[in-house]
């Protein structure tokens, strides 16, 4: 059954039963960050050589601050409420957000978990949505071809350093290089911040690739 999202929410309303919103300072907007160690892929690949996950940096620097860390964990029991759809398009309209991104840290709970974001995403068609994934068992069970909204990148992730491609339904992808001639992602030349670059919401990119830090 879908979410109403159709309630009459505040602002303030809204961010309690989301469980409030992350602001990454590298992102043009806001994002929707969830524990680390709660991935269902990324925490078996934490202890897997050369993984990406094994040098997680959502497990580092600040994101193991006490605030961070209990802001996390309050969203991912947020996330089963029944209006989370209603207050995250609340919050999405009401901010009048153009970029927004899924999970600075921590990934899909489930298949339950990527309906909820489609469904906000055709809510919101204003705005651009991206959400990274190594959750490749949940987007198999979804069968998104044709499904997913045109405001709505989702990106799979590789699972190694410098690997070959995970090809989901046509589906964009992601990889870390730490070869330095190979990373696209124009973060690390300009102060570790997007700046006007919009190549991981851009469904046109079929490939971005991160310079590891």
């Amino acid at each position: 059954m879908k979410e109403s999202n159709a309630l009459k929410l505040s602002i303030k309303e809204a961010e309690q039963i989301v469980g409030g919103l992350s602001r990454p300072s590298k992102m043009p907007g806001y994002a929707y960050g969830l524990p680390a160690e709660k991935c269902k892929t990324g925490s078996k690949l934490w202890y897997k050589k050369n993984t990406i996950c094994s040098d997680c940096y959502a497990l580092k620097g600040r994101y193991i601050f006490p605030n961070v860390r209990a802001a996390q964990e309050r969203r991912l029991i947020c996330l089963h409420d029944f209006r989370w759809v209603a207050a995250m398009v609340t919050l999405i309209k009401k901010r009048k957000m153009d970029y927004f991104r899924w999970h600075d840290s921590g990934d899909l709970q489930g298949l339950w978990h990527l309906l909820k974001i489609i469904e906000v995403a055709r809510a919101c068609p204003e705005t651009r949505f991206w959400l990274p994934t190594k959750e490749y068992e949940i987007l198999l069970q979804a069968n998104l071809f044709g499904e997913i909204p045109p405001n709505l990148v989702i990106r799979v992730s590789d699972i190694y350093m410098d690997g070959t491609p995970t090809i989901i339904d046509n589906l964009p992808t992601s990889g870390v290089t730490i070869d330095e001639t190979k990373f696209t992602c124009p973060s690390s030349r300009q102060g570790g911040v997007c700046g006007t670059c919009r190549a991981c919401w851009d469904v046109n990119v079929q490939r971005v690739i991160y310079k590891y830090h």
